[in-house]
């Protein structure tokens, strides 16, 4: 737990920051900014459908018969052809001429009529057409679709005025229902935490990245520039003398070797006691010898060679 919490701790900075930027990613895709006037609009409004189903029908009302009828096809003909109409421009001009200019969008379609690859649209078999007003708010949602089918109504009556149709064998158009209200779209919610999500890890995985490149016990052992460093331990030095002393000691006893091949006396080598550098005694109680004189004790002295030899 410690490896994955120690880099963050170390770049603490970088989390801190990570914190805000995160946030404000996931802002920006719910709202945009705007700098004239200074504000922030929602980049994706929501959206919301009126739905009225409309029964196609006669003053005689056919369906209260057991019996089939040519009108009655007349009718299932009329609520799949009818949803054509009431999306045209014919039926949106009488809209805004009634009940003036509304924002949104008009569709409709017979009841469980389906537009298949391969035969086409299928007609619908009920005599009944659903009217869809797409808005930016509830209520223009719901009055676009009951305008539209009012405004239908009005061209249809008009129609059949203009055709001389009887009364009795209009067709007649009668709302089911008020308006079923749905909300189309909805704010970016998910995809706004799922942004800030995204911004935080991608902030944390930098962080131990930049552990792993530079770690922390690297970048505690190099000293800073004009730092002092530790003296060597005493111990170190004794270790070095003493093994400068053997060295020498073993070049006196090559040397000596040497000299025993000739024939020729060597002097005895004066017992040197060799001590740490921190405070030893020499052989009779005073300061230890360096190095240097132990190793000149060591060599053989020339006045007496000559003294042997006369």
């Amino acid at each position: 737990m410690n490896s994955y919490l120690g880099p963050l701790r170390r770049f603490w900075w970088l989390v801190l920051a990570a914190v805000p930027v995160a946030i404000l990613a996931g802002l920006l895709v719910i709202y945009q900014v705007q700098l004239s006037p200074p504000g922030l609009t929602e980049r994706h409004k929501p959206s919301y459908q009126a739905t009225v189903q409309v029964l196609v029908t006669t003053r005689a009302n056919p369906y209260l018969k057991a019996e089939d009828s040519p009108t009655s096809q007349a009718l299932l003909d009329a609520a799949n052809y009818l949803p054509f109409i009431v999306q045209s421009d014919r039926v949106s001009a009488i809209r805004t001429k009634r009940f003036g200019k509304i924002n949104g969008e008009v569709t409709a379609e017979a009841l469980y009529a389906r537009v298949t690859t391969n035969r086409g649209l299928r007609p619908s078999s009920i005599p009944i057409m659903e009217v869809h007003g797409t808005a930016p708010t509830p209520k223009g949602a719901s009055r676009l679709a009951t305008t539209s089918v009012a405004s239908l109504i009005t061209w249809l009556a008009a129609e059949q005025q203009k055709a001389k149709v009887g009364r009795g064998v209009r067709v007649k158009l009668e709302a089911l229902q008020a308006p079923r209200l749905t909300v189309q779209q909805q704010k970016s919610t998910g995809l706004a935490l799922l942004v800030f999500s995204v911004v935080l890890l991608g902030f944390l995985a930098l962080a131990w990245m930049l552990d792993r490149v530079f770690p922390a016990d690297a970048a505690a052992e190099t000293p800073a520039a004009g730092a002092r460093t530790e003296p060597v331990p005493e111990s170190a030095r004794a270790i070095r003398a003493e093994q400068h002393a053997t060295q020498a000691a073993a070049g006196a006893a090559r040397r000596g070797a040497t000299l025993g091949a000739t024939n020729e006396p060597v002097s005895p080598m004066p017992a040197v006691a060799i001590h740490s550098v921190d405070g030893g005694s020499g052989q009779n109680g005073g300061p230890a010898p360096s190095i240097a004189e132990a190793a000149e004790a060591s060599q053989p002295q020339p006045a007496a060679r000559k003294r042997r030899k006369a």
